[in-house]
């Protein structure tokens, strides 16, 4: 809980000073790209997180793999670095994003097929939501082969479930409701 709440601190930070420079969507994008290359590369999160390794070392391996930054994300960085935060990059980058969405109003959602879902299909989805809600949506797509067919879509905390497994469950319920009140 307090490396969530010190990775928010320092993203709002970070959203407060790309504010004042006018350079929101450009810092971004940057932390979009640092969060992701965090998330897929264990051995940069590992180095990150070891206790052993020197911050001048982690800050020279971090501007090696990020090596077109702006002069604030870089600054920053090296903060978080001169501070030993470093560990907390990923979650920084996650919090960015949140921060992210919620001022441009962005709302997330999943899209949950058995398998992968069209690029149209995902398209007329996302069209779909963002005529009923009024706002700009950002679709995931994920798959569960366990729906058989349909799909489930999560916005926020609602979820429209069409899934073929949704409603055979439906069905397997109300039939055992009518077999154990037709025995009485």
């Amino acid at each position: 809980m307090a490396d969530f709440r010190a990775s928010e601190r320092y993203a709002q930070s970070l959203m407060d000073m790309a504010i004042e420079q006018n350079n929101v969507e450009t810092i971004q994008q940057e932390m979009l790209l640092i969060g992701k290359t965090m998330t897929e590369s264990k051995d940069l999160s590992a180095l990150m997180h070891s206790p052993v390794i020197k911050g001048d070392v982690k800050e020279k391996v971090l501007f090696q793999v990020f090596t077109e930054l702006t002069p604030l994300t870089s600054l920053f960085l090296q903060l978080i670095v001169k501070k030993g935060r470093e560990h907390y990059l990923s979650g920084i980058a996650n919090s960015f994003q949140m921060l992210y969405r919620r001022r441009e109003g962005i709302v997330t959602a999943v899209l949950i097929t058995p398998e992968p879902a069209s690029e149209t299909f995902q398209a007329e989805i996302k069209a779909k939501l963002e005529a009923e809600i009024g706002r700009k949506v950002e679709l995931t797509q994920q798959t569960d082969p366990a729906l058989i067919g349909g799909f489930t879509l999560r916005v926020g905390d609602r979820e429209v479930n069409t899934s073929v497994a949704q409603q055979l469950n439906a069905l397997k319920k109300e039939l055992i409701t009518d077999d154990y009140v037709q025995q009485f």
